[in-house]
């Protein structure tokens, strides 16, 4: 592919995506306990509701590759910006890289699409290759890992140990092995359990779920460790991705 003729995502995938990227964040941060919340439990579980009705929203126009009417789009931004207000002072985000990690997608999307467009037989000769909805919750992950666009500000630890040292946490809390300094890497797999699910959900067999709670504790550890000190590349993050969902989506 002649990186000179591509174009780059349309504006308004960016956007989609990018809005995604940011309401599954702060799903992760809802639930995080690295942090000392500045909100209660109840205020918390009532952002997660109202999260859940506008991720719905986003999922389907990404489904249906159309954009959000401007009263969707709206409703979407005001409540990111109502918990960028809840969460002032505890996280940054860098909207550069974040749509960075889009666009890097994009791109290795539209590799697939140039390079393999003459892999898949069908009744009238070949099809058009597209890239799976697994492996591109694969490349997502592993630009999230790369580019980290998050960052947890060190005044925010639940536990004052986890920003103690000067090259990590001396004792990171039991709930988050690795500290906030590898916010990013837990945010990634945060990413896919939840993409995997949405998948599940909507392929030909409705009752089908990612089912997380099959996956032993310690493989969900070294997955992050995997994430935080391991040479992945994003071939083998899109293998990883595939392989967690034929091991743990099962019917229900």
């Amino acid at each position: 592919m002649d990186s000179n003729h591509y174009t780059g995502p349309h504006i308004d995938t960016v956007n989609l995506y990018t809005r995604r990227l940011m309401l599954l964040w702060f799903s992760f941060l809802l639930g995080y306990p690295g942090i000392r919340h500045p909100l209660s439990e109840e205020r918390r579980q009532a952002l997660r509701c109202a999260l859940n009705q506008r991720r719905e929203v986003l999922d389907r126009s990404l489904d249906s590759d159309q954009p959000l009417s401007p009263d969707e789009a709206a409703s979407v931004d005001a409540f990111i910006d109502e918990c960028f207000t809840s969460y002032r002072g505890i996280f940054c985000v860098n909207f550069y890289s974040l749509r960075d990690v889009v666009y890097r997608v994009d791109k290795r999307a539209e590799y697939y699409r140039y390079f393999h467009n003459r892999s898949s037989p069908g009744e009238n000769g070949y099809k058009p290759f597209h890239i799976s909805e697994e492996k591109r919750t694969g490349l997502f992950a592993y630009w999230l890992i790369k580019l980290k666009p998050f960052t947890l500000f060190d005044s925010a630890a639940a536990d004052p140990s986890d920003h103690a040292g000067a090259y990590g946490p001396v004792n990171p809390p039991a709930t988050d092995e690795y500290g906030i300094a590898t916010v990013n890497e837990q945010f990634a797999k945060f990413f896919i359990f939840v993409m995997l699910d949405v998948i599940a959900r909507k392929s030909d067999h409705p009752k089908r779920t990612f089912k997380r709670a099959k996956m032993r504790d310690e493989l969900s550890f070294e997955l992050e460790y995997a994430f935080s000190f391991r040479s992945l590349t994003d071939d083998i993050m899109m293998l990883i991705v595939e392989l967690m969902s034929d091991a743990y989506t099962v019917e229900v």
